[in-house]
Formats: C-alpha cells, sequence, structure tokens
C-alpha cells in the first residue's frame, strides 16, 4: 500500500512539472537543522582544526563517544552519536561526495589536511536536505599563494587546579582503586603547508595542501595500578584539486591521500594494553565533479586497506573487568588481519523549476549509487584463555578466515521538492526509493531489501525572520559494511571449550579443554530470510525568531522510534538450554553447546527510540565579536549487545551476545551517546585590533551504566543486568550515570606582518582548569573499577600560521 501510494506521488509530480533550471543556491536548502563552522570560527577558537573537537565542544546536538581535546582522538575512529542514531550510521562527506568507510563503520574513509578545509557543515536530517551527517567543505581559494601552518603542544602544566562539590574526588586522590598517572597528550605538533596557482587566461585554479600530523598518547594500564603505557601515532594527508569555470558551471578533479600508522588501538576506548592492535592503513580517493544549470554530477574511486596486528597473541581476559564488554570478548572486540575496499559512488541532481496548480515549486531528481567490493584475511590469535574472578573458566580455541571477499551495494532514487503554497507557507517533501545488495561468495546470505521511504513538512513564514518548521518522515535505512562482517562466513570462527586446569597454573596450556561450551565466528552466522530493511520514523519541529538585533534564538524538537532494527538471535535458544529462577530473575542456563546465530529484526518486545529538545542562542557582529549558547535535553533508549562501554552498548552494533537471553534481563536501557544533558558556550571578540580572545566552554553528563551480576550454575558464569543501564524513560535510575565531562578552553590569536605578508601566531589552553571531571565506573554490583571515558589534563597549544 505505502508502495502505490509513493508511486502516485512521484506520478502527480512529473505530470505538473514543466521543466525549468533553478539556482541551488536558495537559502532553505540548509536551513533548518545545519550547524555551520567556517573558517571565521576555526581561526579564532580552540580546536578550529580538529573536527572531532568541533562535534564535541561545538555542534549544539552531537557527542563523541570518544573525549577529544587538543587532537587527543584526530587518529581514533570517532565514534559520533547524532539525533539518536547510532555512529555506525553517521555520514561523512566533502563537498557532497561520500566519504563513508567501509572498514570502519560511521567513520570518514579519508580527511582532508587541516588547510584544505574551508568550513565544516553539520546537517540534520529534514525535508529540505537531501543527505545529513558531516560535510567537510573545502573552498576554491581565489589567486596564487603559500601558506604554511606550525603547531606543538605543551602538556606538562602542573597538576589539578579546581575541585567542585559534583566532583568532590580527583582520580589522583583514589590511590587505592585504580591509578595515580592520568592518561595525557606527551607531545603533538603538526605541520600543513598549502599551495594555491590561479589561472587568470584558462579561469581556472589548481591547489594542493600536504598534512603532517605526529602525536603519542599515555594510557593507563588497567591491569596494574599507576601503570601506564604509551600509543604512537602518525598521519600524512595529501590533497589536491584542480577547478575550471565554465558557463553557467564548472567541472573539477580532486585526489585525497591519507596514511595512519598508530599503536595500541582499542586504548582511546578502555581496552586492556593486551586487547589493543597496531593499526597501519591507507586510503586515496579521487572524483570529479561537473555543474551545469541543469545538472550536478558527481563520481568518485575509494581504496582502503589496513592491517591490524595483536599486541599481544593469545592474551588471556577475565570477564571481570573494567567494562564486561562481552560475553565473548576476542572477536567481537576488533578485527585482526588484513582488509582493503574499494568503493564506487556517483551522484546525480537534476533541478527544475515548475508549476503546480498554478503555484511556483523547486524540485531535484536524484539518483544515488554506491558499490563497494571488500575483501579481507582474517587471522585472529590461536586461542585465548577466559577467568572469572581470576579462575579458570573458558578456552576459546581458532580457526583463522579464509580469503574473502563480498560486496555492499546501495542505490537511491527520488525527489525532493518545495512547493511555496503562498508567501508564508512552503509544502516541503522528500520521495525516494532505496535498493540494498549484499553478496557474498557462498550466496548463503545474500540480502537484498527494496524500501521506500518519506519526508515531508510544512515550512511556515520562510521570508520571515521568525520561521517554524515541522515535518514528519519514515526513511530505511543504509545497510553498512558492519552487517557484510557478521554475515561473511569466510571469517574466522572458533570452539568454546570449558577450561579443566589440570595443573592448577591457571595459565591455559593446548590440551586443556573439558567439553565444548559452544561456537562463535563467522561460520555459524546466518541471515534470517524474512529479514527486512530497518526504518527510522522521525517527528522535527524547528522554530527560530529573532531575540533582537543581534542576537537569534533556535528550538529543536525530535522524536524517533526505529522500526525493524537489526538484531542477532539464536536458531532457537530453547534448543541450547533451559530457565532457572534466581534472586527474582529467570535466568537461562545452557545444556547443549550453542552455535546458529541468525541476524534478524528486533524480536523484544519495545523498539529504540530517541527523543531530543535543544534550545541554541546565537549571535554576533561581523569582524567584531561571536556567541553561541546551547543546551540540550536527550534520550536515547534500546536494547544494545551485552556491555558497558564504547563499542559495545550502541542499538547499531551487531553481537553475539544478542542472541543470549541473559542479556535481555534489564537490557532495554541508555545508549552509549545518551548524555542526558549537554550544555555548550562559545564565543569570541577583539581585545585590541591585532589581538583576538576566543572561548570554549562544555558540560556534558557521563556515559551510562547498568551494574552487573554474576551467579555460577550448573558449571558455567551467568552474567546479567542487575539494573537497567542509568535511568529508564520516566527518570527511575538503575545503573550509574556518575560525574561529569567538563571543559573550558581559550586561545588568543595575536596578527601581524612577515615580510608585508599576514601572519597569526596564536596559543590555545585546552581544559584550562584541569576540571578533571571523570566517570566513575561500577561494573559489578559490589565492585569498583573506576573511569573509563576520562578528561585529557591541561595542555597548551602554540600555533604559528603565516600565509605569503
Amino acid at each position: 500500500m505505502k508502495i502505490k501510494t509513493i508511486n502516485l506521488l512521484l506520478f502527480i509530480c512529473i505530470i505538473l512539472v514543466t521543466a525549468n533550471g533553478f539556482s541551488e543556491d536558495d537559502s532553505t536548502v540548509e536551513w533548518p537543522g545545519a550547524f555551520f563552522f567556517d573558517l571565521s570560527l576555526a581561526n579564532r577558537l580552540p580546536g578550529g582544526n580538529f573536527f572531532p573537537f568541533i562535534i564535541e565542544n561545538y555542534a549544539p546536538d552531537a557527542t563523541s563517544l570518544i573525549e577529544e581535546s587538543n587532537g587527543f582522538s584526530l587518529i581514533d575512529n570517532p565514534r559520533v552519536y547524532f539525533e539518536g542514531d547510532s555512529f555506525t550510521n553517521f555520514n561523512w562527506f566533502y563537498n557532497g561526495f561520500n566519504l563513508n568507510s567501509s572498514l570502519n563503520d560511521g567513520s570518514p574513509a579519508v580527511i582532508l589536511p587541516f588547510s584544505s578545509v574551508a568550513a565544516f557543515r553539520l546537517q540534520g536530517e529534514s525535508p529540505l536536505s537531501k543527505d545529513n551527517g558531516m560535510n567537510f567543505i573545502s573552498g576554491m581559494p581565489r589567486g596564487s599563494f603559500s601558506r604554511l601552518t606550525l603547531s606543538s603542544v605543551y602538556t606538562d602544566l602542573g597538576g589539578y587546579w579546581m575541585k567542585f562539590m559534583i566532583q568532590p574526588s580527583h582520580p589522583s586522590e583514589r590511590a587505592d582503586r585504580l591509578y595515580n598517572e592520568r592518561r595525557k597528550i606527551n607531545s603533538n605538533y603538526f605541520i600543513d603547508y598549502q599551495w594555491a596557482k590561479h589561472f587568470a587566461k584558462s579561469a581556472s585554479q589548481l591547489t594542493f595542501s600536504a598534512n603532517y600530523y605526529d602525536i603519542k598518547r599515555q594510557f593507563n594500564d588497567f591491569n596494574r595500578f599507576d601503570a601506564t603505557f604509551r600509543e604512537d601515532g602518525k598521519l600524512l594527508l595529501l590533497h589536491t584539486r584542480f577547478r575550471k569555470e565554465l558557463t553557467r558551471g564548472f567541472y573539477e578533479l580532486f585526489g585525497v591521500f591519507n596514511l595512519l600508522d598508530r599503536s595500541h588501538q582499542g586504548a582511546e576506548i578502555a581496552a586492556y594494553p593486551q586487547e589493543t592492535t597496531d593499526r597501519k592503513r591507507y586510503s586515496i580517493m579521487t572524483g570529479a565533479h561537473l555543474k551545469k544549470k541543469n545538472a550536478d554530477l558527481k563520481i568518485s574511486l575509494l581504496h582502503e586497506n589496513e592491517q591490524a596486528t595483536p599486541y599481544v597473541k593469545n592474551f588471556s581476559k577475565d570477564l571481570v573487568d573494567t567494562d564486561g564488554d562481552s560475553f565473548l570478548p576476542f572477536y567481537t572486540f576488533n578485527k585482526l588481519g588484513t582488509f582493503s575496499a574499494t568503493t564506487l559512488n556517483a551522484n546525480l541532481n537534476i533541478p527544475f523549476q515548475f508549476s503546480m496548480l498554478g503555484r511556483g515549486a523547486r524540485a531535484d531528481f536524484f539518483a544515488d549509487a554506491r558499490y563497494s567490493q571488500l575483501s579481507g584475511k582474517e587471522k585472529i590469535h590461536d586461542y585465548n584463555s577466559v577467568a572469572f574472578a581470576g579462575e579458570p573458566y573458558l578456552a576459546a580455541v581458532w580457526n583463522p578466515g579464509q580469503n574473502y571477499k563480498n560486496t555492499n551495494a546501495d542505490a537511491r532514487v527520488g525527489i525532493h521538492m518545495t512547493w511555496d503554497v503562498s508567501a508564508n507557507i512552503s509544502l516541503l517533501a522528500k520521495l525516494l526509493f532505496q535498493y540494498n545488495h549484499l553478496a557474498f561468495d557462498t550466496a548463503a546470505n545474500n540480502l537484498n531489501f527494496l524500501s521506500p521511504g518519506f519526508d515531508v513538512g510544512v515550512l511556515l513564514f520562510k521570508n520571515k525572520k521568525t520561521k517554524v518548521l515541522v515535518a514528519y518522515g519514515q526513511t530505511p535505512y543504509d545497510l553498512r559494511e558492519n552487517v557484510n562482517t557478521f554475515l561473511e562466513t569466510r571469517g574466522a570462527y572458533g570452539t568454546l571449550y570449558r577450561w579443566q586446569d589440570a595443573n592448577g597454573d591457571k595459565i591455559y596450556q593446548p590440551g586443556e579443554e573439558s567439553g565444548i561450551y559452544g561456537y562463535t565466528g563467522g561460520r555459524y552466522h546466518f541471515l534470517d530470510k524474512d529479514a527486512s530493511a530497518p526504518i527510522k520514523q522521525r517527528l522535527l519541529v524547528h522554530f527560530s525568531t529573532p531575540l533582537s538585533k543581534r542576537y537569534m534564538l533556535n528550538i529543536k524538537a525530535l522524536y524517533k522510534r526505529i522500526k525493524n532494527n537489526l538484531r542477532v538471535r539464536f536458531d532457537d535458544y530453547r534448543d541450547y538450554g533451559f530457565f532457572e529462577a534466581h534472586d527474582g530473575y529467570n535466568l537461562f542456563f545452557f545444556d547443549q553447546p550453542f552455535k546458529n546465530y541468525y541476524l534478524t529484526n528486533n524480536y523484544l518486545e519495545k523498539d529504540p527510540f530517541y527523543a531530543q529538545f535543544l534550545i541554541n542562542v546565537e549571535g554576533g557582529k561581523k569582524d567584531k565579536w561571536f556567541f553561541s549558547f546551547s543546551f540540550m535535553a536527550h534520550m536515547g533508549m534500546g536494547d544494545t549487545a551485552f556491555g558497558n562501554g564504547p563499542g559495545s552498548n550502541d542499538i547499531g552494533l551487531l553481537a553475539e551476545s544478542q542472541a543470549n537471553p541473559n542479556s535481555w534481563i534489564n537490557g532495554f536501557g541508555r545508549v552509549d551517546g545518551d548524555r542526558g544533558f549537554v550544555a555548550k558556550t562559545y564565543f569570541g571578540f577583539n581585545l585590541t585590533r591585532k589581538l583576538s580572545l576566543g572561548v570554549s566552554l562544555k558540560y556534558r553528563d557521563g556515559d551510562p551504566f547498568a551494574f552487573i551480576n554474576a551467579l555460577s550454575g550448573h558449571d558455567q558464569w551467568v552474567l546479567y543486568y542487575k539494573t537497567i543501564k542509568a535511568e529508564n524513560e520516566k527518570g527511575i535510575k538503575g545503573g550509574p550515570r556518575e560525574d561529569y565531562i567538563g571543559d573550558i578552553s581559550v586561545r588568543l590569536n595575536y596578527n601581524f606582518k612577515i615580510l608585508n605578508k599576514e601572519a597569526v601566531i596564536s596559543l590555545t589552553f585546552f581544559n584550562l582548569p584541569d576540571i578533571g571531571g571523570e566517570l566513575s565506573e561500577y561494573v559489578f554490583s559490589g565492585g569498583s573499577r573506576d573511569a573509563v571515558e576520562l578528561q585529557v589534563p591541561r595542555s597548551l597549544r602554540l600555533t604559528f600560521d603565516w600565509k605569503f
């Protein structure tokens, strides 16, 4: 019925169209719901070069699952939580070109040198925009010049300064728990060079940028009190671009290259050193953009390659750790081996003006296609032992995966319309069909989804200072490559044995297996043939009005519900065990080895949902001062994979633990990105003609956690949530959301001239008061392990920039 209705609407629209080209520069295309951060802000505020810092400290309604300070997490997979969607569904663009990584869900495949980025645009989902996510905007500078930027960090700035009633205990005073020495940046610098050449006769421009970034970080070793380990990262970024102006249009060619070398991946989300990996990665992207009055065509080719090697081979793990990340803690934490992906993207937009029932209207017909081929060879450990509270429990014996290839393809076609019914009323519509196709060598888990979608709304007072948007949408999610990873049967797989520690040394040796407990890995993963595409249903209200000549008020209210959310289940869990009542809970005990995991839709009572209320006040006077304050209250809830840390407690993840009935006990709770209350402020002004000040302030609640209980019986340990995560939708408390994360950063810019060319020197203090607000994480009930999401201590960045 839905498909027939959308077909009819499309047919009516086409019949009523009289084709005429129109400009894309209509101001409503990006209003409302778009956060725009350009060079006037980036060059004056702390962290303006670092997109993770911009998302975490400046974008009003986005949070990052990794604390960002002074470029700390620039080399990490960013994990952005925005408008209630899992970080795995976040989108990245470069001038409208799709940058989504096929190897690291929710991350950009390439990033640009700092000097290549003219602005950042974080676009929310609405009928006013075709796409949503973060867009790196690279402007084409006019004229010929060179630009050099040098920057370095100084970290030895003394100890803790400030203490608040809300944070009575600084981590350095917890000498009986975890650590004295905080994680920090030991050294960090970058060199950035940009060259631009303008060819006046041919009306063309050529640019080249190069960026080298180096960071050495210190992380806490959760194995031992007051011990730390080092993590080093190097990043090389190259970008070149050629553009030629045409009559009523242009064409351009570009290329981007990234090279990454880092140790101890995973430490940023509180993995033990032995759980981390050494990661080497390169990616290259090239593309072409042709824009004329009546058409806009983008084509790009992207290749990624990375190798992940375990830092410790065949490590052991105690399930009583800092985050209780999984029932099966090895295969799901980090993919090991060598992987590559080649992705082709094509986008076509054809703009029109037309008449509908005698009133003017505008539209874009669009067609987007993405084809990605993935290949890999997973090479996991030979074996891993699992203990519980120091006592031998299980042994995982692994088989390496075979060489494999699979594909992920999707296509969208649709129409994006604005119809001005009157001077004060505009009707908006986005109608589309989306096709997803996943294919594997064995063909057993091939997947095909065809899904309609729509997003409709009304915009009131479009041409006035006060505006109101009300919109409702029901659109399908893209299927990301984590679905490929789960359904690839040629990946690594293993057998879980009971560990019979015959010699009592508590060190696993091959041959100490005693009975099969279960199976894990790609060989045992299957597709439920009745599965359907996940759908998001969203209601959006946006209100904007001037408060005065200089200030604007924006209010955004959002509610989203996810239907057909993808999850993992056993073929039939009742074949593998039985329920037994303990402490008021029906706990599930296995009496047969569990084996077959199916990708299916949500089979639990409640669907994941998200609610948000955002208020934002912003103002300024050009070249004089600027100001922004935002406060967001939001709630994201769902049944997630079992765990308490970034990368485990998120509705977009697929994990074998979702099939275990014990993970459903108190499983419906707050998700990873839900920080409850988030407040952000930034402002800047000129102190003198040459000296300016920029300030950033942020407060956010902590990550939601659930207390975990453990019970021994029938020769096995049962783990389950004793409480829900943080609190429920009615505000009733469950697990902790303790403490907070705060940040106050300050930047001073001094402008001067060298050889009559503009230069700037800046000093930036990150986390100036060293507030030290950190989560206190108590995972197992009655236990006391502390601090996963840690505040990076105070540091100073000195930057010199010269354009000549």
